[in-house]
C-alpha cells in the first residue's frame, strides 16, 4: 500500500531589487515534495491557495500531474508518487507590495491515496520587507518612510527624520 507524506519548503529564488533581503517584488519558490514510503505507487491531488501577499505566480513543475489551477488556487491532480520515490510540485511567486515585515503563510493540502483524507503541508512563514521610498532603509526602520532620505538624519532626535520633520531643531 502507498504511504505518502509531504514536505513543503519556501526558498528565496530571485532578488528583484538586489538588496539581499526578501522584499517586495522578489520571487519565492515553494516546493512540495511528496514522498512515498510504501511498497505501492500512490496517486494524489494537491491544492494550494495562493497567498494574498502574491502579485503573480507560475507553476514551475507539476510533478507529473495535470494542472487545473486558477489565478488564486494551485490545483494539480493525478500526481503519481512512485513507491519508495518522490514527486515534487514547484511554484514561483512574486511578492506583492505589502506593508513592511508582513508574514506570508502558505499551506498546501494533498489527498492521502489510501484514505482519501486531506493532509496539510505548511511551509515556514516568509517575512517580506518593504522600502517604499527607495532609500535602502526598510519602512519600519526608516525615520521618514515616505520621503527618500538615505542619510536618515534627525538633528532634534525626535524620531522624525529631517526630510519630513516640519521643525528640525526642536523636538515635536
Amino acid at each position: 500500500r502507498p504511504d505518502v507524506d509531504a514536505l513543503k519548503t519556501a526558498g528565496w529564488q530571485g532578488d528583484a531589487d538586489g538588496n539581499g533581503v526578501v522584499s517586495v517584488g522578489d520571487t519565492v519558490r515553494y516546493t512540495v515534495a511528496l514522498s512515498n514510503g510504501g511498497l505501492v505507487d500512490g496517486i494524489t491531488d494537491l491544492i494550494d491557495p495562493i497567498p494574498a501577499e502574491v502579485a503573480s505566480w507560475v507553476l514551475v513543475d507539476d510533478g507529473g500531474g495535470t494542472d487545473f489551477s486558477s489565478p488564486t488556487l494551485l490545483d494539480v491532480q493525478g500526481i503519481l508518487v512512485p513507491a519508495g520515490g518522490v514527486a515534487s510540485v514547484v511554484l514561483d511567486v512574486v511578492l506583492a507590495d505589502v506593508p513592511d515585515r508582513t508574514l506570508m503563510s502558505n499551506t498546501a493540502t494533498f489527498t492521502d491515496p489510501l484514505t482519501g483524507s486531506p493532509v496539510d503541508a505548511a511551509a515556514s512563514d516568509v517575512e517580506i520587507r518593504r522600502d517604499g521610498d527607495g532609500d535602502d532603509v526598510f519602512d519600519l526602520d526608516d525615520d521618514c518612510p515616505t520621503v527618500f532620505d538615505p542619510a536618515q538624519s534627525d538633528v532634534d532626535l525626535d524620531g522624525a527624520g529631517d526630510a519630513c520633520d516640519d521643525c528640525v531643531t526642536v523636538p515635536d
